[in-house]
């Protein structure tokens, strides 16, 4: 019996974010593992010349191709921008190497910091419900990209699981999802209750505060959270589609001066 195909049709695509691209990396890959079907997807590429260039060299094509957890495994060895880790001791320091080698000048301490607290948090809490119906190898998976545009002078790193999203692990109903988020980001809170925890929403937000031109930005089941520094007031959205899981961005400003406190 033969199986189906999902056919993926980016010929008319015009351009893609960061924050998208990992957003479809993680769905792509975890229904090819989940299935078990490594062609489970067939990919037409985008019809424009720029596009479809950047669509390859970016890593975002080969990512996507037929594979499952050998497929994801082998982009750690090819130091692929798109990278799906399942163990903080084994892929945090080739992850700061990378933004190091992309940056060429090393990984700013506070971006260390934050993104380690980010996997320790998907590796703790994420996926805390087995019931989440997630196949074993996709349980205390994140999906990353880091990307450096030359042009703009701009460095983006996303990160994403798709365990149960922020809003889901508070009991607050009454608030929206981008409310919650906002909430679970405010120094002390846990969604555990226990008092001495909730420090790590802070290192997250660090490494965005030095400049007003660099951003943080987490998006959580309908929920969107935009914060620039403790000076400026966050920005808040609703979505009008969830995202199952939670996706975490910082963009960082180059040229911002941030690189005089690098170390």
């Amino acid at each position: 019996m033969s199986q189906e195909i999902i056919i993926l049709d980016f010929s008319s695509l015009e351009e893609i974010s960061a924050a998208g691209a990992v957003a479809l990396f993680a769905r792509v890959t975890s229904a090819q593992i989940s299935s078990g079907n490594d062609q489970l997807f067939q990919i037409i590429q985008p019809k424009k010349h720029n596009v479809r260039k950047q669509f390859r060299g970016s890593g975002l094509f080969n990512a996507l191709r037929p594979g499952g957890r050998r497929k994801l495994d082998k982009l750690w060895d090819e130091k692929s921008k798109f990278l799906s880790g399942y163990d903080q001791e084994k892929h945090l320091d080739p992850t700061l190497d990378l933004i190091g080698d992309t940056l060429d000048d090393g990984t700013p301490n506070h971006l260390k910091e934050a993104i380690n607290e980010a996997i320790l948090n998907i590796q703790q809490h994420a996926y805390r419900d087995p019931a989440n119906g997630l196949s074993s190898g996709l349980r205390r998976r994140w999906w990353q990209y880091c990307y450096l545009d030359r042009d703009s002078n701009r460095f983006i790193f996303v990160i994403s699981d798709l365990g149960q999203s922020i809003p889901s692990s508070f009991s607050q109903s009454h608030r929206s999802h981008e409310e919650l988020i906002a909430h679970a980001m405010k120094k002390g809170v846990s969604s555990t209750g226990d008092p001495w925890r909730g420090k790590g929403s802070q290192n997250i937000k660090d490494p965005v505060e030095l400049e007003v031109s660099d951003k943080l930005i987490v998006i959580s089941g309908n929920g969107l959270y935009v914060y620039n520094s403790s000076n400026i007031k966050e920005e808040l959205a609703g979505l009008s589609y969830p995202y199952y899981g939670t996706l975490i961005a910082w963009s960082f400003d180059l040229l911002g001066g941030k690189n005089d406190n690098r170390n």
